[in-house]
């Protein structure tokens, strides 16, 4: 698993599992499992409407309450595989 710093780049294709590490108001850092579209207007037309998310990609997550939102402040990222063993 290689850490890639999204100053470096961004994913160039749709990822469902990418586990990221997202600066927490400069004080400390934490990790988290997100996705990540080349498009977001096509994870959710009310959430990321077409005007505002048209061809934008970005990290997201979902929520059961709020639904899906856009995730922020991170520093790097990589894919996670799904384990493939017994």
């Amino acid at each position: 698993m290689n850490w890639i710093s999204v100053k470096d780049h961004l994913p160039t294709k749709n990822i469902e599992n990418c586990l990221v590490t997202i600066d927490c108001f400069g004080v400390s850092r934490y990790m988290k499992t997100v996705s990540y579209a080349k498009d977001l207007s096509k994870v959710d037309k009310w959430d990321f409407p077409a005007k505002d998310y048209k061809n934008v990609g970005g990290f997201y997550d979902y929520n059961s309450e709020f639904g899906y939102y856009e995730v922020s402040n991170i520093l790097a990222w990589c894919e996670v595989k799904p384990y493939d063993g017994d």
